[in-house]
């Protein structure tokens, strides 16, 4: 095995340890993520839609919704910039956390290949607002992912990807400022044809909590759909 996937997956493996160390509460859940996107009209213009229902309680409860849009202007091959929002419908019993607007920003950077190896960078920021409340949260999120081909496989590839979120105020909805949740994530991509793809695998969810942290273990699955 390549040195550097060695470097990687022990990197992510402390990672993983550390969580379990300090993570007071346990859920397994279900993400699925419906994602699209396709031409404007406009050179290097393309717009972007996301439909993605969240499950928790072992997956028998319905957590979340999210809907979230976007526009991207492709720079070059390597670089886009985005602008989008995002509708959160959170099913829970406090009514200052249901429903959510989130505007965001971000900048979209791929690194040149290394022996086959993609590595991607995405560095989003957000306005989170809640119906009900005051005020707005911002918050930063910075995502690596390197997938790494299967050599007799070129369609299909293994997927590692970690995605660290810090808030940058405190907020009246419960926001603090500081480290609020890691994601890290191991699975697998596959390129079905030109027009559709799919991601599957293990989602591992670390969220600082005012009283007591919380570890998501999450079954995540991507469709991915292209229009030109």
């Amino acid at each position: 095995m390549h040195p550097i996937i060695c470097r990687l997956i022990a990197a992510l493996l402390f990672l993983t340890t550390f969580h379990l160390a300090h993570a007071t509460e346990e859920d397994g859940r279900a993400w699925l993520n419906f994602q699209a996107n396709g031409a404007t009209g406009i050179d290097h213009l393309r717009w972007y839609v996301e439909l993605q229902p969240r499950y928790r309680e072992e997956a028998s409860e319905r957590d979340q919704l999210i809907i979230r849009p976007a526009l991207y202007y492709q720079l070059d091959k390597m670089n886009s910039v985005w602008l989008g929002y995002a509708y959160v419908r959170t099913f829970t019993d406090n009514p200052l956390t249901q429903r959510e607007h989130r505007y965001w920003q971000q900048y979209a950077h791929e690194f040149a290949p290394i022996y086959g190896m993609r590595l991607r960078s995405f560095t989003r920021l957000e306005q989170r607002t809640f119906e009900g409340t005051n005020d707005t949260g911002h918050k930063i999120r910075q995502r690596l992912m390197l997938n790494i081909p299967f050599e007799n496989h070129p369609h299909l590839s293994t997927l590692i990807s970690e995605e660290y979120h810090h808030n940058l105020n405190d907020t009246d909805y419960g926001a603090r400022s500081g480290f609020d949740q890691n994601r890290l994530f191991a699975g697998l991509a596959w390129v079905i044809n030109t027009r559709v793809s799919m991601e599957t695998g293990y989602l591992n969810q670390y969220i600082r909590r005012r009283h007591e942290d919380a570890m998501n273990h999450v079954f995540s699955t991507t469709l991915y759909f292209r229009f030109d």
